[in-house]
């Protein structure tokens, strides 16, 4: 009933359309450009955080808290990455006047288009400080003649060493049996803007790249290698991705446009349909306009993977063009009567192209349930243009043909030429040319073979290979990283190659521990929060026990006279007020933490009343966490501290890290829940359209595929990220 219902509105629909062809021309081009016009709203993201971390993960929420608690970390960022040509140690005077040298560049002499430089846009821990950065060359003073002298006179190693902890200042240092440093791989180099320059800094960012960075690749006169990362180092290499793939994407095009036209030409100008192809063209090129564009009414972020559905429109939507014209061109060779061709032909193909087109935008809209960013905006994006991909080829492309037949009929060589005398009524007997493949005959073939043992062994053999494949996915491994998200020969994959090189792919990650509430007046409290730091020191190793405003703190209480206890909520900001202070021949500086802590009235030197949170960073570093996102999250510190009696929903330790631990952690479960989800979704579709058993056979053959992708994915060594499971989404819809 409810496809007959179908069937009715399409015959309805092709007798409107070829009466009103140019009408209905006009309203698609419109509604179209209006949609498209969207594009100018649009915006693209590129922080893979936002993009590929499930939002309900609870390394998402915790890092919330510390943004809605503490402002934004996020930093205008350049970092560089120093190693000797020559491939031996960086501990040398060369090299270090070298590591001086972009030192100076950038903090004093790169300038943006406004003039500005570094010391507009830096951090500084108060607005009267200057600007903070820290590196092996402050043990230098940052002066070239102290750097001359201390290797004249034999002292740089022991100057370099005093750098403490020197594990963060070089990298892949190597030591004797007296922990004396003999050698070091790379020097690291990092200048931190402002978070409120955020925006602001981007130009000077992009000059701290080409007058450092790019004139170091052309300098054969260098000492050193030079690599670079910077905070907007992944929107320009995916803005110059975007640009590469848009040449290819118009070469696709063009190639789809001459492969349709040269399939649909005749020598005789009258008979040819050719000229379709540009119809076809141009439904591509709305298609896309109208996804973008709706993205940016709706609000909708962009990112890299929903550049990938044109190149996939493009190839899809020429299928329903065909079929259309195919059930057409076989009314037009009956001989029907020119009224009744557009209406039976757009009957018999608007099923079909409903059954494949729901069928897809169905997958691609189950995708956007999903609660990763990344995938929504990718499966919003390719239902939008799949979806009107459907709707033109419907509308446009029909009103398209139905004109191009009226010029057949009247015997003219195009659509604006003149009649080439009477009308020639079209018959079997005067006319009869065929478009399109024998489909018909393959399928009756296939179905022949299938029906005997031997097809129904293949048939076997077949799905056995597929749940081969398939447990080999299940042994798949997970991850994505930075260099993943840029072309293969971006800098950026350059420069993580060599932190993993330099580091024995290892890197230092430093978590904040949050505290929620004031446990610092209790003594109890107190004790088991250093009960926890004492878990960590044994546990993982504090490779570099950087003083936290809390000791600090109480160690200017006892200066003062004062109780550690009793006196801590009402002399707070009085600390943070104090300048530089000494005590026993140790420098403390308070303005290093007063952004640590939050009170009931005021924000660090502004304290006023009980502390209500707080945060502790650089306490301890992981010497065990590669770049390849951690499945150990956070290595049982949270267990620990929960342990002590600190609730772990108030009370937690955050890294950047610990969001890909987490999504690793999740996404295998992502995968078989969701693709269950699409291809249950997909067999009701199928169920509504064409039947019950044939729903169970689409079902059957579109899990196959996606078992043996995913086995091929483990063969091929691609990883399970959600890169590639938004890739597996597309697949499902375009099975069918």
């Amino acid at each position: 009933m409810f496809v007959e219902t179908v069937d009715r509105g399409f015959e309805n629909l092709g007798g409107f359309v070829a009466k009103n062809p140019l009408r209905v021309i006009a309203v698609s081009l419109a509604l179209s450009l209006t949609a498209g016009a969207g594009l100018t709203k649009l915006s693209l993201e590129t922080d893979i955080v936002k993009l590929w971390v499930p939002t309900s993960v609870s390394a998402t929420k915790r890092r919330n808290i510390l943004t809605e608690n503490y402002g934004s970390s996020t930093t205008g960022l350049v970092k560089y990455i120093l190693t000797a040509k020559d491939g031996g140690s960086i501990s040398r005077e060369s090299i270090l006047l070298e590591a001086l040298e972009i030192h100076q560049k950038i903090t004093t002499e790169v300038k943006d288009e406004d003039g500005k430089g570094f010391q507009s846009y830096c951090n500084r821990p108060t607005p009267s400080s200057d600007c903070f950065f820290d590196n092996i060359l402050s043990v230098f003073d940052y002066d070239e003649d102290v750097i001359r002298a201390s290797a004249s006179n034999g002292t740089l190693i022991s100057k370099i060493e005093s750098k403490k902890p020197l594990k963060i200042f070089l990298f892949g240092a190597e030591y004797d049996d007296n922990f004396s440093l003999l050698t070091a791989k790379a020097i690291p180099l990092t200048y931190s803007t402002a978070p409120e320059y955020l925006e602001t800094s981007v130009e000077f960012i992009g000059s701290a790249i080409d007058d450092i960075y790019w004139k170091a690749q052309d300098d054969i006169t260098r000492k050193t290698d030079v690599f670079v990362t910077t905070s907007r180092s992944i929107d320009d290499e995916v803005t110059r991705l975007i640009g590469n793939d848009s040449f290819l994407f118009a070469l696709s095009i063009l190639a789809i446009v001459l492969v349709l036209a040269g399939s649909l030409f005749t020598r005789s100008l009258v008979t040819s349909r050719s000229t379709l192809g540009m119809s076809a063209l141009l439904i591509i090129i709305l298609s896309i306009a109208f996804s973008f564009g709706m993205m940016g009414w709706c609000g909708i972020e962009a990112n890299t993977l929903c550049f990938i559905s044109p190149f996939v429109v493009t190839g899809v939507s020429v299928d329903d063009i065909i079929i259309v014209l195919e059930f057409f061109q076989r009314e037009v060779d009956k001989g029907t009567p020119a009224v009744e061709r557009m209406p039976i032909a757009l009957r018999q193909a608007g099923s079909s192209i409903t059954l494949t087109s729901i069928s897809t935008v169905v997958a691609f809209a189950s995708a956007a349930l999903v609660d990763i960013p990344g995938v929504k905006s990718f499966g919003l994006c390719a239902m939008f243009a799949f979806l009107w991909v459907y709707v033109l080829t419907c509308t446009m492309f029909v009103a398209f043909l139905a004109l191009d037949q009226r010029r057949m009929d009247q015997g003219r060589g195009c659509l604006f030429c003149q009649k080439n005398g009477k009308e020639v009524p079209v018959t079997p007997s005067t006319r009869k040319s065929s478009y399109g493949l024998p489909v018909q005959d393959m399928f009756k073939k296939l179905s022949t073979f299938l029906k005997r043992p031997q097809g129904l062994l293949t048939f076997f053999l077949l799905l056995v290979s597929a749940g081969v494949l398939g447990y080999q996915g299940t042994i798949n491994d997970v991850g994505l990283t930075q260099a993943e998200g840029v072309p293969d020969d971006s800098y950026v994959t350059d420069f993580d190659a060599k932190i993993l090189e330099t580091t024995e792919n290892n890197v230092l990650v430093n978590p904040t521990l949050y505290i929620e509430g004031n446990p610092f007046t209790n003594p109890t409290k107190v004790q088991s929060l250093y009960e926890h730091f004492e878990f960590c020191s044994n546990k993982l190793g504090l490779l570099y026990p950087v003083p936290q405003w809390h000791s600090v703190y109480t160690i200017w209480l006892k200066s003062e006279g004062k109780d550690e206890f009793t006196d801590f909520d009402s002399n707070i900001a009085n600390f943070f007020n104090q300048s530089v202070f000494e005590i026993n021949g140790t420098q403390y500086n308070p303005a290093r933490y007063w952004d640590d802590v939050v009170c009931t009235n005021g924000h660090g030197n502004t304290c006023k009343g009980e502390i209500i949170r707080s945060k502790f960073r650089f306490l301890v570093s992981f010497d065990e966490v590669s770049t390849d996102f951690s499945h150990k999250r956070d290595l049982g510190l949270n267990g620990n501290l929960n342990k002590l009696g600190f609730d772990d929903n108030a009370n937690f330790w955050y890294a950047p890290i610990f969001l890909f631990g987490d999504s690793d952690a999740v996404i295998a479960s992502y995968l078989v829940k969701n693709l269950l989800i699409l291809v249950a979704a997909v067999s009701v579709v199928s169920w509504v359209f064409v039947g019950f058993e044939e729903a169970i056979s689409i079902a059957i053959c579109v899990s196959s595929i996606l078992l043996s992708v995913v086995g091929i994915m483990k063969l091929w060594g691609v990883n399970i990220s959600f890169i590639s499971f938004s890739l597996l989404v597309m697949a499902v819809g375009l099975c069918v």
